[in-house]
C-alpha cells in the first residue's frame, strides 16, 4: 500500500486537515465576533460612566454655586436682623420715621377736621397731605 498509489490515507489526512482548518476557522470568527460584541459592550459601559462622570461633575458644580448663593443670601439677613447692621439701622430708621408720620397725620387729621371748609374725608386727606408736605 503507497501513499501515493490509492491516495486513500494521504487523501483522508489531507479532507481531515481541510475539516479541522474549517472547523478552526469557524471557531475564530466566532471567537472574533464574540470580542467584538464584548468590545460594544465595553464601550458602551465606558460611554455611560463618562456620562454619569459629566452629570455628577455638573451637579456638584451647581451645588457649589448654590452654595455661594445661600451665604450671599445669609449674609444679607444676618444684616437686616442683628442690631447694629446696615440694613437693620436703616430698617430701624425707616421705621421711625413712618411712625411719626403716622402719628403726625393722625394729630393733622384731627386739626384739619376742625378746620372751616373741610367737610368731606377727600378734603381731610388732602388737608393731612398738604400739612405733611409743608411740615406743619
Amino acid at each position: 500500500m503507497s501513499e501515493t498509489s490509492g491516495g486513500t490515507p494521504l487523501a483522508a489526512a489531507l479532507a481531515a486537515l481541510v475539516e479541522e482548518l474549517r472547523l478552526l476557522r469557524g471557531d475564530v470568527q466566532v471567537e472574533a465576533a464574540r470580542r467584538q460584541k464584548v468590545s460594544r459592550i465595553t464601550a458602551v459601559f465606558i460611554a455611560l460612566l463618562l456620562v454619569i462622570c459629566g452629570a455628577v461633575l455638573v451637579v456638584g458644580f451647581q451645588n457649589h454655586q448654590l452654595g455661594k448663593q445661600n451665604r450671599n443670601i445669609g449674609d444679607q439677613i444676618a444684616d437686616c436682623t442683628t442690631a447694629g447692621g446696615k440694613c437693620y439701622e436703616e430698617g430701624r430708621r425707616r421705621s421711625a420715621n413712618n411712625l411719626d408720620i403716622l402719628i403726625l397725620s393722625g394729630v393733622y387729621a384731627q386739626t384739619c377736621r376742625d378746620t372751616r371748609g373741610v367737610d368731606t374725608d377727600a378734603e381731610v386727606v388732602a388737608c393731612v397731605k398738604r400739612k405733611l408736605s409743608t411740615g406743619r
